[in-house]
């Protein structure tokens, strides 16, 4: 029996029943435990090595793309990131609208995205990020502020806020004061069991006024 499958199944216990008693007659039982190293290939000589499964009373040999769905599934989900510009009413005090880089993350599916890490870097000379302490909590693993995990799992075709960032101010007369003339946003987004998607958002100084919404450019 060591010899018939790979790896070797474990815990096989194989009872004789003779009947009527002491003839050659009967039957055998066999009781095969569930196994943690499956799934089990059968190898005999001879014969093309196969996987097989249950089908009714029948075992049949298993393809690959059943294999796969038993036992590796994919839980794969599409995330994007769009934003856009807000220049916010006017600040009394200081005589201005402040402008904002708004963030959100869509899943685009087909499956739910869980374990959500967001790795964002943004220029050094702006303020941390703005975000909601409900979704997101900051993570040790990047600069404070730039690393977020997510307190729950983004459903597909749904939108999760993630943050808001201040670019500037114009004043009332239209005079634009920025501390860069463009800013570049790097993102790395991260889900259980999928390989990380990174993109990126440049936005200028000269376009805030016409910057509708957008998706972030993938970054290959």
């Amino acid at each position: 029996m060591p010899k018939i499958t790979e790896p070797p199944v474990q815990r096989v216990e194989i009872e004789a029943y003779p009947y009527p008693p002491d003839a050659k007659t009967g039957f055998v039982v066999c009781y095969i435990p569930p196994s943690p190293w499956r799934p089990h290939q059968v190898k005999l000589d001879g014969q093309p090595d196969q996987f097989y499964i249950r089908a009714a009373d029948n075992c049949i040999p298993c393809n690959h793309s059943t294999l796969r769905a038993l036992f590796a599934p994919q839980s794969v989900s599409r995330l994007d990131v769009y934003y856009n510009v807000v220049i916010r009413g006017l600040h009394v005090m200081y005589n201005h609208h402040e402008v904002f880089l708004h963030c959100w993350l869509e899943n685009a599916g087909p499956s739910t995205a869980s374990e959500l890490f967001v790795l964002c870097e943004v220029p050094h000379n702006m303020p941390s990020p703005q975000y909601d302490h409900r979704l997101w909590e900051e993570s040790a693993s990047g600069r404070p502020g730039h690393a977020f995990i997510a307190k729950r799992s983004v459903h597909p075709d749904e939108r999760l806020n993630l943050f808001d960032i201040q670019l500037g101010s114009i004043s009332k007369e239209k005079v634009k004061s920025f501390s860069n003339d463009c800013f570049t946003f790097k993102f790395s987004l991260s889900a259980r069991n999928q390989t990380p998607t990174k993109c990126t958002i440049t936005v200028r100084a000269q376009d805030v006024e016409e910057a509708g919404v957008k998706k972030a450019t993938p970054v290959m």
